[in-house]
């Protein structure tokens, strides 16, 4: 069946539920009529019964009165009673004309009739065939076509509490997260996730300074060189060290890194480098794409520890390889193995550097956010920075010299994994306790168009808080500033609700095409149906 015919089936389905509608209307108006005939008929019959027996009654006092055995009194009162026991009118429901449309062979005209009189009644035509149903029939109803056309059911009260969970990390995020700096005073969040780094990079530099005087301790040819040994192994554990002097000292941080550093030396940790335009000891981690901690970052980093090279982006976006100064660890076996001892090398080489290098002062500059490094491609736009014209590619370096790094992304990270943990937690809570649903039913995963409206909102309103906050602050010296903008807004945040409306822009489509192929399948061939019976 084409298009064109469905369209005429449908139009002329719908003509017969309209039809149906009407009829419906006017058996009601019958049916009503009819119980109130039934009720006055009711009413008469009780009424006549009663004054047939008081007349009986007032008929024996009668006689007995001429026998003189009965008051006269008494005679007045039934008859009184007889007089106030007469039907009263107020009783009796009225009953009206029933209307009903005037009856033509031709079926137009009579659906033209049945259009005209359901507007003179006053009878809803709009949904006509859902009209025709019973309270518990709609019920069911419209509980199979939720489940049919995966409608989204979610209150108001879910809304308001997805709004108000991004509401609080939102101010999370302006109060404790504030703006990206270098320095050492910085707010509570960012000083607290450098504390948390600085801690891994401690332990993991220890961890290899142990074993590899463990291993030394296990080749000593002599027992008071072995005792020294594991002696300084015990020190190490309680975060100790033995210097050349004798002398106990704590272990630092910039102990670790300098075990890390020398145990994983690579190729392409050039600081300086003549062939690479821009580069500088504060950006050598942004232009070295082995620096990267990502995929990209140990991909590049494998090939370099390879072939002995090292590749980079300068900073007019041009990707360079070429040989440096640097000496690389030494790769032995075959390739499998070489490649096994790159990918060692170069994270051992990431975790000397993620918290700074060992001559840092202060902060010190930690690694590109995954993805930052190809900014440098960029060449394009023009933004007043501190005074300067620079292009994207110019404020992702500036941003990167100015303490923007992988720690600071961890920082801005933190209320966006409150507002999402809020909400999953909401909506587990939701689905398992009050609607009694299975844990694997109820489980937070957001390709459910229900949670994933619920993030929406909750990102939308965590970025609007971010964004407000972000210009309010650049606003302070009563110009806007720019550079301060950039380092307050929450790029994780912004990264989210782009994710967010793509997902859910993407869910929408998906449910279209869901409904229309409800639609062409199941509701056309029940349509089809029904016309087959009708004819």
């Amino acid at each position: 069946m084409n298009k064109r015919n469905k369209l005429t089936n449908i139009s002329t389905l719908r003509n017969v539920e309209k039809s149906l509608v009407v009829d419906q209307s006017v058996q009601e108006s019958g049916k009503d009529a009819i119980d109130k005939m039934h009720h006055n008929l009711d009413n008469v019959s009780k009424s006549v019964t009663q004054s047939n027996q008081m007349m009986e009654d007032l008929i024996k006092m009668l006689e007995q009165n001429r026998a003189g055995q009965e008051n006269s009194d008494e005679i007045i009162e039934k008859t009184q009673k007889i007089n106030n026991n007469l039907l009263d009118e107020n009783s009796l429901q009225a009953i009206t004309m029933i209307e009903t449309p005037e009856i033509y062979l031709n079926w137009d005209e009579q659906v033209k009739e049945n259009e005209r009189f359901a507007e003179q009644q006053g009878i809803d035509l709009d949904i006509p065939f859902i009209n025709t149903f019973s309270n518990i029939e709609r019920v069911k109803l419209y509980q199979e076509l939720t489940d049919k056309f995966d409608v989204i059911q979610l209150e108001a009260n879910d809304y308001l509490f997805a709004t108000a969970a991004g509401l609080i990390a939102g101010f999370i995020d302006a109060a404790f997260v504030g703006t990206i700096t270098n320095k050492t005073s910085q707010a509570a969040i960012p000083k607290m996730v450098d504390k948390k780094f600085d801690q891994i990079v401690t332990w993991y530099g220890k961890q290899e300074k142990i074993a590899e005087l463990q291993k030394q301790a296990t080749k000593a040819k002599s027992t008071p060189a072995t005792e020294n040994l594991n002696t300084m192994v015990d020190k190490l554990k309680k975060g100790e060290k033995v210097t050349k002097y004798g002398d106990v000292v704590k272990w630092h941080k910039k102990d670790s890194i300098k075990q890390l550093e020398k145990n994983h030396r690579v190729s392409y940790d050039a600081a300086i480098n003549k062939g690479v335009k821009g580069m500088s000891p504060d950006n050598h981690h942004l232009l070295s794409i082995a620096h990267e901690p990502s995929l990209l970052g140990l991909l590049v980093g494998i090939i370099d520890q390879l072939t002995g090279k090292a590749t980079f982006i300068d900073t007019f976006g041009n990707i360079i390889r070429t040989n440096t100064g640097n000496l690389n660890n030494e790769l032995n076996g075959n390739t499998i193995m070489k490649i096994s001892q790159a990918v060692e090398n170069w994270f051992g080489h990431i975790m000397s550097d993620i918290a700074g290098s060992s001559s840092s002062v202060g902060r010190g500059s930690g690694l590109p956010v995954p993805g930052w490094s190809v900014l440098q491609k960029l060449q394009i736009g023009n933004f007043d920075i501190n005074g300067k014209q620079m292009n994207i590619a110019g404020v992702s370096d500036w941003m990167f010299k100015s303490g923007y790094d992988i720690r600071s992304f961890t920082a801005q990270l933190i209320p966006v994994v409150i507002y999402e943990t809020l909400v999953r937690c909401y909506w587990f809570y939701k689905q398992h306790i009050v609607y009694g649903k299975s844990i694997k039913e109820s489980f937070p995963v957001a390709n459910n168009r229900e949670l994933a409206r619920l993030l929406l909102f909750s990102a939308s309103s965590f970025t609007a808080v971010d964004v407000i906050h972000a210009t309010i602050k650049s606003y302070r010296t009563g110009n806007f500033d720019l550079s301060t903008f950039l380092m307050t807004i929450n790029y994780p945040g912004l990264l989210n609700f782009g994710f967010k409306c793509v997902q859910n822009t993407k869910n929408e489509i998906v449910h279209h095409k869901h409904v229309e192929n409800v639609m062409q399948n199941d509701v056309m061939a029940e349509y089809e149906r029904v016309l087959h019976e009708i004819k």
